[in-house]
């Protein structure tokens, strides 16, 4: 039954008490029986403490059949092990029933992190290379964009002056939607970057951590209003599911906006013009009714856009003349000849970097490559994302919050096993990644890698159930899916 009230909201906070205080009393019998009895105890007494302390005798059972199939091994981890995996389901549980009543933070979170801790704090064992995260920043104050910079450090490699940028948006929009004041100005945020550079899972972090709907779809391919196709109004269905709210707060997040900026590399027909039009309304304020915004009753429903943050994103790269760094430099008088990639060459001192030309665009810049100037003067921030470089890839694995390393380590933790990574492995993940996909092809490459870790785990462990990767088993497991030599048999 879904909980609804604060009578309900306390009753379940006594209840994760009661399971911190279980928690505590177990971890304190696991290092009795480690310290005093050493790790070959007798298994009798290990079964007599945990029934003693309330563990069920099925899964007492349970856990000592996966100690007996260690023949002869480390017994206590066995235990730790076995314990830890059966909180995990508990802790869920009590932290998805406690989010999902909507109560002030202040009354949930310190028993709902005091649980996390304990539970996920049991097995102290030393991990592989990849940072811990401080936990101490993980909560944002909006009214100051520096905790919001924070905060994305700890999931996004450099982009230092796009998080600048989109902080001090979503920061003047939170305050916005608390005080309700409409006179406050609305900050619509334009992003440059190539691919894979976190433009997308930037905004999206912070949508999520601010508690707010967020729609996203790109504006290529899309027709304008009263045209066949798919409409690109269609994007606020997104927002309209989420409440009844006429003019809801929320994030829109359009990208490819430099595809409008040609009509041939956007939806042709003469649409990149017909869609800067409508981009221009919404930005500004307007009301949108139409079929594409009914619910399933068949009623149109209006939504007004006053509330709504809008995100736009593109590439902006072009062919020759018409790339934006080209745009810059023919604005700031440099040879074209002299723009480059930078180097640690001698040549690099001759040549201007791609990088420094972005960072000074202007808005007729923008205008030039082909957006009206009508669009461009509704955004009052332009941020900057730059390619990553290798050592910026290597980082994401080593260091971000949300690196693939750290959480096929956790999978792995969860089954029992501890997952030991060489230092060299996380160069020979990136070394494997296309370049131009950026972040985005580093996913695919660890997924390629821990396939068959993940298949058959105790293949890959040793006695004490650890999983060591090192650099010879990184190449051997990703060059399984990425060398594939075989040829197709034409029948």
């Amino acid at each position: 039954m879904k909980m609804t009230n604060i009578d309900d909201a306390i009753y379940l906070i006594n209840n994760v008490e009661k399971n911190l205080e279980r928690i505590r009393n177990t971890v304190q019998i696991l290092n009795y029986i480690q310290e005093s009895l050493g790790i070959d105890c007798n298994i009798e007494s290990m079964k007599s403490v945990l029934i003693s302390n309330g563990w069920s005798g099925d899964y007492v059972q349970r856990v000592i059949d996966l100690i007996n199939e260690q023949n002869g091994g480390n017994k206590i981890r066995a235990l730790r092990s076995a314990y830890y995996r059966s909180r995990i389901k508990e802790f869920k549980y009590l932290s998805q029933e406690l989010e999902g009543l909507n109560l002030e933070e202040s009354l949930i979170g310190n028993s709902l992190e005091d649980l996390k801790t304990d539970i996920f704090g049991i097995r102290k064992r030393k991990r592989s290379r990849l940072t811990n995260p401080d936990t101490s920043i993980s909560k944002i104050n909006w009214e100051e964009p520096q905790t919001i910079v924070k905060y994305l450090n700890q999931y996004i490699i450099s982009q230092d002056h796009a998080k600048k940028v989109v902080a001090v948006a979503f920061s003047n929009h939170m305050i916005r939607f608390k005080t309700k004041n409409r006179n406050l100005p609305r900050g619509n945020i334009l992003l440059i970057g190539p691919s894979g550079v976190g433009k997308t899972y930037m905004v999206s972090l912070l949508a999520k951590k601010a508690s707010l709907p967020m729609a996203q779809t790109k504006l290529s391919g899309k027709s304008s209003e009263g045209y066949k196709g798919e409409n690109l109004s269609s994007v606020f269905e997104q927002i309209i599911a989420h409440g009844q709210d006429k003019a809801p707060y929320g994030i829109v997040f359009f990208d490819e906006i430099d595809k409008l900026a040609r009509d041939d590399w956007g939806s042709g027909s003469g649409f990149g013009p017909r869609l800067q039009d409508e981009l221009i309304g919404w930005l500004e304020e307007t009301a949108i009714s139409n079929q594409d915004l009914a619910y399933t009753s068949g009623h149109s429903r209006r939504l007004n856009t006053k509330n709504l943050l809008f995100v736009t994103a593109g590439a902006f790269q072009g062919l020759g003349e018409d790339s934006l760094e080209n745009i810059i430099a023919r604005r700031l008088n440099i040879n074209k000849r002299s723009i480059g990639f930078s180097t640690n060459s001698k040549d690099s001192e001759k040549q201007i970097d791609k990088d420094y030309l972005l960072q000074k665009v202007l808005p007729q810049d923008l205008v030039t490559y082909g957006l009206k100037t009508e669009l461009i003067g509704r955004f009052s921030s332009i941020g900057v994302f730059y390619p990553l470089s290798v050592e910026d890839k290597v980082r994401i694995l080593i260091e971000s919050k949300n690196s693939p390393l750290r959480k096929y380590s956790q999978l792995l933790e969860s089954k029992g096993y501890e997952l030991k990574i060489e230092k060299s492995v996380p160069k020979i993940i990136i070394d494997h990644c296309p370049p131009e996909t950026g972040a985005r092809a580093i996913d695919a490459i660890c997924n390629n890698l821990f396939l068959e870790i993940l298949y058959k785990p105790e293949k890959y462990a040793d006695e004490n159930r650890v999983i060591r990767v090192t650099a010879d088993l990184t190449q051997k497991l990703i060059n399984l899916y990425t060398n594939k030599k075989k040829k197709l048999k034409v029948i």
